[in-house]
């Protein structure tokens, strides 16, 4: 007995030190990747794309939202609701709330040592999964090839991707213990923790544990029993669901209330054309490439379409593969063979699009197959996979040159310089495993190779997107200016959509480059005509909308001579403010216009419409006709003139406007009863009154309008985010129940407890 105690502790001591050499090593090799980068910036960390146009203004604006506890933004786009808008991006996310103690403008200095900390818990959480199937060195090893993989380095501008990473091996691991231990509380957790850092990330993630499920699940057992713990697994993963219910479920509501919900996928997605399939070999066999500039075959790819494992690629996971059909054997065929169909990649995100942002559950297999094989290479065809692997990359190097020299063909060379190098870390990488290591130090110079290959290849990458970044100069003297522009007067906007001039500060403009702005924003950008997925904002508006929307102030840019105190000044450059006519945010319109007739005019004569008449659909339409209300026809629009139509509606604004982060006020004064339209978007989360009382708001087009009787009025908005009262109670009975469950749970472990232990208990 006593031998079988000393035993057992020195497996948990073995576990325990792996778990913090493999986050140790994840942290020095992050800081060899970015401190370079990190010095060079001087601290402020810019990157390329959505890194500097997202990340940079997102992480401000939530923070200014979460510290003054407001639930609506009026800097994203139109205004946009706090948790809706940022729940996709960083709300949930434990790094985020990591940068509230720190001044408002720290992100850009905190974004380097953000992503080696989540390099550093994704390796934590790697090697907690992979340990139960394998020692301490295999699993080190496993688990910063998971944490470095290409799939991170090429998301490497959505930096929340990486949170999603980071705590998902939890979910495997919670798995685990329910389907060999009968535990409950690991997979709750691992459900809450991942729900409430990306619910999107989260639907792929359970799409995966089912097919993941279908694979671990005991089939000789009886059926029942399986269905038992399939039926456990769903409870547990509903219960984390729950615990999360305080961002998931406003979350979920918005989804189920946007246009954009639909599934996207047809019938006509069933082949990826052979440019996308040289596109995914070229992301399953070399390092990452840069997504907003590929070095070949596409210019451009957002898709994440890279799954590369630093120095070992698919050498041993084709090992495993070709040894073993165990259950880890086939689900890599699967996989595998999912990645290369768009249903296949449509399947994890239940049909809504053909992404590859599934692949980071791939990885995570395939480095558990590497793993494997680490601990026992003589009983695997190595090197056979490894000439394979080598063949491959020759037929990929061969079809992109020799296809690159045909104009017809559609694949182009765009960086050959940087596309030698992946190839040539992909050929150095499988070499250097033909090398006939043997010994008792073999798997640390394995281990020691890896890190290298994680460094190298990350910092290969980092590097490729900060060559193709835009000038850092100008993107931190934006932010800097953004975070002191203040508006002139509430009841405008700035005829702008740059969001590093409009998010961080008290600005505000007429649109936002984000992918979860308001419903109402994305309804009325369809009526308009202009209508982009992520960018509600974009370069082909006609002049007159961002008028109709309140965009009367612009932003003049100039080198700083030293003679503007009254302008912003950032990095030697001044931001002045000029002003021009614009529609205010709220007036009053006499006639309402049918939303068919609007789509039949030309986009540039929309805004003026709308200017004279608000939007009404078939419903609201059939009750202003009953009600007599004058209806402005698509003749009558054509002959409207667009200054004219402005100075009238400045004439007919709303007074004593005021806006703030719980809604909008102002006041009115006709000697009859109007209509009122504000260019703020519409959410069942609005309650309007009127002197006090309840009143009802009818939505237009996306925006929305207040029927307001004469005589002088006291009109007030107020915003309740949708679902966030019920889904906070939902957290907090279903955080408490799990608190007294695990309580009730150690008691009993501590009571019934044996000489044995597992090697993983304690890493969770």
């Amino acid at each position: 007995m006593e031998e079988n105690t000393e035993n057992t502790e020195r497996i948990q001591m073995s576990a325990r030190k792996g778990f913090w050499m493999a986050v140790g090593c994840a942290g020095i090799i992050g800081l060899l990747a970015f401190g370079g980068v990190i010095l060079q910036s001087g601290g402020f960390l810019t990157l390329a794309a959505d890194f500097n146009e997202q990340q940079l203004p997102f992480s401000v604006a939530a923070w200014k939202g979460v510290r003054s506890g407001s639930p609506w933004l009026w800097g994203v786009d139109l205004g946009s609701s706090l948790i809706t808008t940022f729940s996709f991006y960083n709300l949930g996310s434990p790094f985020f709330w990591l940068t509230l103690p720190f001044p408002v403008d720290s992100f850009p200095r905190l974004a380097g040592f953000l992503f080696i900390l989540k390099y550093m818990t994704a390796a934590g959480s790697g090697y907690v999964y992979l340990r139960r199937f394998c020692g301490t060195p295999a699993a080190v090893t496993g688990a910063l090839i998971y944490a470095f993989s290409g799939f991170q380095a090429t998301n490497l501008m959505f930096s929340h991707f990486h949170d999603v990473v980071a705590f998902f091996p939890l979910l495997l691991t919670g798995l685990e213990d329910h389907l060999r231990e009968n535990g409950k509380a690991e997979l709750v957790f691992a459900a809450f923790l991942n729900c409430l850092v990306n619910y999107f990330f989260f639907v792929q993630s359970a799409v995966f544990l089912a097919v993941y499920f279908l694979f671990r699940a005991d089939w000789r057992q009886p059926l029942r029993h399986t269905l038992r713990k399939a039926g456990g697994c769903l409870l547990c993963g509903a219960w984390g669901v729950c615990m999360a219910g305080i961002l998931f479920l406003p979350s979920l509501l918005y989804v189920l209330g946007s246009e954009r919900s639909a599934a996207v996928f047809s019938a006509s997605d069933l082949m990826f054309p052979p440019e996308d399939l040289l596109h995914l070999a070229k992301g399953i066999l070399l390092p990452a490439d840069t997504m907003e500039s590929l070095s070949a075959v596409k210019r451009y790819d957002f898709n994440s379409a890279s799954c590369y494992l630093p120095l070992f690629g698919i050498a041993y996971a084709l090992a495993y593969v070709m040894k073993k059909r165990d259950w880890l054997g086939k689900l890599l065929l699967l996989l595998a063979a999912l990645s290369l169909f768009p249903a296949g990649n449509a399947l994890f995100l239940l049909f809504r699009g053909t992404y590859q942002r599934w692949w980071y559950a791939r990885v995570m297999m395939m480095a558990l197959a590497t793993a494997r094989v680490l601990e026992a290479p003589e009983d695997y065809p190595v090197r056979r996979a490894i000439g394979t692997e080598l063949g491959l990359i020759g037929l990929l190097a061969a079809c992109i040159w020799l296809l690159a020299r045909r104009e017809d063909s559609g694949i182009h060379i765009y960086d050959g310089g940087y596309l030698r190098a992946l190839f040539l870390c992909a050929v150095v990488g499988a070499g250097f495993l033909m090398l006939p290591f043997r010994g008792r130090h073999r798997s640390l110079i394995l281990l020691g190779a890896a890190c290298v290959f994680c460094a190298g290849t990350t910092a290969l990458t980092l590097r490729a997107y900060r060559d193709h970044e835009w000038n850092p100069g100008e993107v931190k003297a934006r932010f800097e200016a953004g975070l002191r522009l203040e508006i002139p007067e509430e009841q405008y906007r700035f005829n702008s959509s740059d969001n590093l001039l409009m998010m961080p500060g008290n600005a505000g403009g007429y649109g936002a480059f984000i992918s979860t702005a308001e419903n109402g924003s994305y309804r009325f950008s369809r009526l308009a005509g202009y209508y982009l997925v992520n960018n509600t904002g974009n370069g082909f508006r006609p002049d007159p909308l961002p008028r109709l929307l309140g965009g009367r102030y612009g932003i003049l840019e100039e080198e700083d001579d030293g003679t503007s105190p009254e302008a912003v000044t950032a990095e030697g450059k001044v931001f002045r403010i000029t002003e021009g006519e614009a529609c205010p945010i709220g007036f009053a319109v006499d006639r309402w216009i049918r939303e068919e007739d609007l789509l039949a005019l030309p986009m540039e004569e929309r805004a003026v419409a709308l200017m004279h008449a608000f939007a009404a659909d078939g419903e609201t339409a059939g009750r202003l006709r009953d009600e007599g209300v004058p209806r402005l026809s698509g003749e009558e629009s054509g002959a409207l003139e667009l200054e004219e139509s402005i100075r009238r509606t400045v004439q007919d604004a709303v007074t004593d406007f005021h806006r703030d982060g719980k809604g909008f006020s102002c006041a009115s004064a006709w000697d009859r009863d109007r209509f009122v339209y504000f260019s703020v978007p519409y959410d069942t989360g609005w309650r309007a009154e009127i002197d006090g009382s309840r009143a009802e708001i009818i939505p237009s087009g996306g925006m929305m309008v207040l029927r307001v009787p004469s005589g002088a009025h006291r009109i007030d908005f107020t915003y309740h985010t949708p679902g966030f009262g019920a889904g906070a109670a939902l957290s907090g009975v279903s955080g408490l129940g799990f608190l007294l469950y695990r309580a009730a749970a150690r008691r009993k472990k501590r009571r019934q407890r044996g000489p044995y232990c597992h090697p993983a208990d304690g890493m969770l």
